[in-house]
């Protein structure tokens, strides 16, 4: 399955085939030495003109022949040896395919696609992906190679050492399969991460909840405004914003506190500064009955240093539809006010847009 490149194959299995050919020595057994070091020589002259640039291949029945060849070797060679060097040697040497099967089969099984498809996301051609030559990505993976073959001859010296040499091919292969950037196991990990933190999402929603009975009862915009920011603030919300379709179905008098922008908009910041660019913001079209458009109102964020642990389900539909009608019933109870107060001073000129005007 490596064999993905000119020469991978031939030269991984060369650093595995050396040590199939020590631990036999270790362990005598001279026909697993003898047919060992003549793999080893075939190989070698066969790398010489299968090095990138290529001119030869292995083929189907190059690379299966010479993988049957180790898997037998591995086993023969370790008849007579202990369990630590029959088992654990072999499975460290052969450490970068079993490692590039291990990834696709759990890649493919993550991403839901067949476990016997083909695809252009093994180890090789990550590391084509990230920028290396066709050379460099070969040599990288002979260097990988060897730190196998050679944490496989540390086990041999001295077998005691294995969970020495278990952690540091743990710590490795963890550290480097970051590396090539699998999104499978970025999504694995954000999973991970999102399990550890479900106290806090869990909070959130309550918050959110909570601001859903509120608004319930809601029918001015400074209590609207109080009940956003207690809620919205402790989310990682950072204010919101009233767009200028939605904003124009309140009358021009000021509106605290909220404040009006150049484009005709409504907005709140917790920090309270005016701000015109934001980083992110989630868009609720606003509806106070099925068939009565109010316009959009934006939740928004000036930093995305943390993620945003809520149900986005909530935020659309219960959240939504509550805001809708505290919205209305508050945009209804200001005009009110405001041709109150103009009744009582004449010298105060009111603009006041129909409620089912659509600009």
């Amino acid at each position: 399955m490596i064999d993905g490149l000119d020469g991978l194959a031939a030269g991984s299995a060369l650093f595995s085939t050396f040590v199939v050919f020590v631990t036999s020595l270790v362990a005598p057994n001279a026909t697993t030495t003898l047919l060992a070091i003549a793999l080893a020589g075939v190989i070698l002259g066969f790398l010489r003109f299968n090095f990138y640039p290529a001119s030869i291949f292995l083929g189907d029945s190059g690379r299966t022949f010479i993988g049957f060849m180790l898997a037998t070797l591995a086993l023969a060679g370790s008849d007579k040896a202990p369990t630590m060097i029959a088992v654990a040697i072999p499975v460290v040497s052969f450490g970068l395919p079993i490692l590039d099967v291990a990834l696709a089969v759990s890649r493919r099984f993550l991403s839901g696609k067949p476990l016997f498809r083909g695809d252009r996301d093994h180890i090789h051609h990550k590391l084509l992906n990230r920028g290396l030559s066709q050379r460099g990505a070969v040599l990288v993976l002979y260097g990988v190679t060897a730190c196998f073959a050679l944490l496989s001859l540390v086990l041999l010296h001295d077998a005691a050492m294995i969970a020495l040499v278990l952690a540091m091919i743990g710590i490795g292969v963890a550290l480097g399969v970051q590396y090539p950037g699998y999104v499978e196991f970025s999504e694995l990990q954000n999973v991970w991460r999102r399990t550890t933190e479900r106290k806090r999402a869990i909070a959130n929603n309550v918050e959110v909840r909570r601001a859903v009975e509120a608004l319930n009862h809601c029918a001015d915009v400074e209590r609207l405004c109080a009940i956003l920011r207690d809620s919205l603030q402790s989310i990682g919300f950072d204010g919101f914003r009233l767009e200028r379709n939605l904003a124009e179905r309140f009358a021009a008098a000021p509106m605290v506190p909220l404040q009006r922008t150049q484009e005709g908009e409504l907005q709140l910041f917790w920090d309270g500064e005016g701000k015109n660019e934001s980083v992110w913001e989630l868009r609720l079209e606003l509806n106070a009955e099925p068939h009565y458009r109010l316009g959009r109102f934006s939740l928004v964020r000036m930093r995305v240093d943390r993620p945003l642990l809520v149900d986005f389900n909530l935020l659309s539909c219960e959240f939504r539809s509550a805001l809708s009608e505290a919205v209305f019933r508050a945009m209804n109870g200001h005009r009110s006010s405001v041709r109150r107060a103009a009744a009582g001073n004449g010298a105060i000129k009111v603009k006041v847009v129909s409620a089912g005007s659509s600009d």
